[in-house]
């Protein structure tokens, strides 16, 4: 995904989709977070903020910020509260624009960021409220990231039979 994504980046502008260009750094933002590449994915984000600020887009900038949580929370130099607030920020901006789905992945991440913290009952609060918003438009892949979310933040906090409640049944998701 991430070659494909590189690959469009270096078409001519009339080779490539219409505001393609908006989504190509958030999602690599997001491959490099996964990857565990807390710097690239960082200044990607920072790329889709100031996109989304820049085309007076909030649902893009939101993601930005979304995504620059998820980079914030692997780069340990951060306080984990610069994390949250980036959540938070992508949280007003998806209740500012009324998109309620758009809540599913900072509370993803929120989830992360508490089981990480050891509060396991607000990460899987977090999680919960996350799934309610995928199981609404019926999005499987991002439910299944949050089933996997909260299996991680249950070994966080060694809950190893939720843990594997989770992580199992998020597996079952998976391959779906």
């Amino acid at each position: 995904a991430r070659r494909v994504l590189l690959s469009t980046k270096k078409l001519p502008p009339a080779q490539k989709l219409p505001q393609s260009h908006r989504e190509t750094d958030l999602l690599l933002a997001l491959i490099e977070a996964f990857k565990g590449n807390g710097l690239e994915s960082k200044e990607l984000a920072q790329v889709g903020i100031q996109t989304g600020i820049e085309i007076h887009s909030p649902f893009v900038e939101a993601c930005g910020w979304i995504r620059m949580g998820h980079a914030v929370q692997l780069l340990h130099k951060y306080d984990s509260k610069l994390a949250k607030k980036c959540y938070e920020t992508a949280l007003e901006i998806m209740d500012q624009i009324q998109v309620e789905r758009g809540k599913a992945e900072p509370l993803m991440g929120l989830c992360l960021l508490y089981g990480c913290k050891g509060e396991y009952g607000r990460a899987i609060e977090m999680g919960m409220s996350a799934l309610q918003e995928t199981e609404k438009v019926e999005d499987l892949w991002l439910s299944s990231l949050i089933t996997l979310s909260m299996g991680i933040a249950s070994v966080y906090n060694e809950r190893f039979e939720d843990a594997m409640s989770y992580l199992s049944k998020a597996e079952k998701m998976f391959d779906e």
